[in-house]
């Protein structure tokens, strides 16, 4: 692990250079090949006069980091099976904030939009989020008053009454789909609309197959929207594997590692963000069968994308749904995530101030 870091720091330009400019170096702007090349390392395309980089148009443009920097967090992002913003800071020598935007930037290489699944496709939704037991005293409080929930739950009934009235106040849905070679975490609005599943599960499937599931509501009459046949799992009755053979427990033991492998790393995310760590998920686990090296050229590959700052505050996993029901804005969770970003927003005419609504996170 420590030569191939050393490699990549030795490197970290021509490694780049050689992946997006196979042909040498190429004008963003014009795409021409003739240029001259400056003191300062950057080229003057003939053509058009714009002075360019290796960076010019990507996701590393106007960063004061060192390329090498970057290229050591794509490499422990991958080999670590994801990486907190305080480790890696202290692994590049950087403030944790600085750290934390690095990542941020770099989950924008693991989009999964355009990947299709080809198999027999496992299909599920879960609630990701926090526990009735690790939820702050206050909500917990506001919840039971609210909703008349038990304080002590000891029933199955009132522990039932409980998970449903979390997962529909706090926490994510997401839609998993897995076809045994690769995977697909999406998130989805809260509450969970059978249209939503299925916009998604036609955007990453074919024309028609073989899918499998529990016997939710949201998969009732399955072909007709989306050309696939669902053999259903009647959990209840205590069916996991259908008389076929065909069983959805690989799609719920992916969200099992998931799980497992956010809490190993990261303390929180808003639901804005959510999708980015979901995607993150997905690339490596799509991309397991290739060495770490293989990873890094195929993530590369969608890095001609300026994320700018307003790219970042104006990011929503969710933008692409329709909005059916009244957003629910958390001010307190916006400027946790993003209070040294920016000071102040307006949703619903509304306008929200750091300074009302806590100090930066940082």
């Amino acid at each position: 692990m420590q030569s191939d870091i050393v490699h990549i720091i030795s490197n970290a330009e021509q490694i780049l250079t050689n992946l997006l400019w196979p042909d040498g170096p190429t004008c963003p702007n014009c795409k021409s090949h003739q240029h001259y090349k400056t003191k300062d390392g950057r080229y003057l395309c003939k053509d058009c006069h714009r002075l360019y980089s290796i960076k010019t148009g990507t996701i590393f443009q106007n960063s004061k980091i060192p390329l090498s920097k970057w290229m050591i967090a794509l490499y422990l992002t991958l080999v670590n099976n994801g990486i907190s913003s305080y480790k890696l800071a202290r692994h590049i020598q950087t403030s944790q904030p600085t750290a934390y935007y690095i990542l941020l930037k770099l989950r924008f290489l693991f989009t999964q939009s355009d990947t299709i699944l080809t198999n027999q496709i496992a299909v599920d939704e879960e609630y990701v989020g926090g526990s009735w037991a690790k939820m702050p005293l206050s909500k917990r409080q506001f919840l039971i008053k609210q909703y008349k929930l038990p304080q002590r739950p000891k029933t199955t009934k009132e522990k039932i009454a409980i998970a449903n009235t979390v997962n529909a106040r706090y926490k994510q849905p997401v839609l998993g789909m897995n076809d045994g070679s690769k995977l697909i975490l999406r998130a989805i609005p809260n509450p969970v609309y059978r249209e939503d599943v299925v916009t998604v599960f036609n955007k990453h499937s074919q024309l028609f197959g073989t899918s499998v599931s529990d016997c939710s509501k949201l998969y009732k009459d399955w072909s007709e929207d989306t050309g696939y046949t669902m053999t259903y799992n009647n959990h209840s009755k205590g069916q996991f594997v259908s008389e076929d053979g065909s069983s959805s427990n690989r799609i719920e033991g992916s969200f099992s590692q998931f799980k497992r492998n956010f809490l190993y790393n990261h303390c929180f995310t808003s639901k804005r963000l959510i999708q980015l760590y979901l995607d993150e998920f997905c690339f490596r686990w799509n991309n397991r069968h290739l060495s770490i090296a293989d990873q890094m050229k195929q993530a590369l590959l969608h890095c001609h994308q300026v994320i700018t700052r307003s790219v970042l505050v104006n990011y929503n996993s969710l933008d692409e749904f329709p909005i059916r029901t009244a957003e629910w804005f958390d001010p307190y969770e916006y400027f946790k995530e993003l209070g040294y970003l920016i000071d102040k927003i307006e949703v619903g005419g509304v306008v929200y101030r750091r300074e009302e609504f806590g100090s930066p996170r940082y």
